[in-house]
């Protein structure tokens, strides 16, 4: 848990130190959105990367959705959040669940979130494995049922660099 404190805290000085807060003076995000996909659980999953416009990226960032179902590339998903990103010169990295947009499987509203918790892995190895820009210093973004996921991956990936938890659990939720 420490480990976790320290990387939230590492997260936000980096964002702090590179301008995030001014972010509204900037133009537009100009960055490259390729396919992304990846084999986890027997499914193939489908989703972005984006990649800063100059393909120099500093870390990469991977999204992690909450409950519900998803469509990413048809509803540009986080398509504000991603171009901030890329501005700061970072990549994202964001799929959609099985089930759902181009992804194979069927959805479960109910999905494990140790399953949830494997397809960010895998989804960080085929990442590394591709060299995608950012993919030495990768670090999770995630929202609402994510609290319950990230902390599952980071225990299981020592080299995930940092955790950036928006509304996620607190002490007091808990799962079966």
């Amino acid at each position: 848990m420490k480990r976790i404190f320290h990387s939230v805290v590492l997260a936000a000085t980096f964002f702090l130190s590179t301008g995030c807060v001014s972010l509204a003076d900037q133009p537009p995000a100009t960055m490259t959105t390729q396919k992304f996909e990846f084999v986890s659980n027997g499914n193939k999953l489908s989703g972005l990367v984006d990649i800063p416009a100059s393909a120099v990226a500093q870390a990469m960032i991977v999204i992690i959705h909450g409950y519900g179902r998803t469509e990413v590339a048809g509803r540009t998903s986080y398509y504000d959040l991603r171009s901030r990103f890329t501005q700061l010169g970072i990549s994202t990295l964001i799929w959609d669940k099985p089930g759902c947009g181009q992804s194979q499987g069927t959805f479960d509203a109910d999905q494990p979130v140790e399953s949830s918790a494997t397809e960010v892995l895998d989804a960080i190895r085929h990442a590394r494995e591709s060299n995608l820009p950012g993919s030495e210093k990768i670090g999770l973004w995630g929202i609402s049922r994510a609290g319950w996921i990230a902390p599952l991956a980071i225990t299981q990936d020592p080299k995930i660099a940092f955790w950036i938890s928006v509304s996620g659990t607190d002490d007091k939720e808990n799962f079966p």
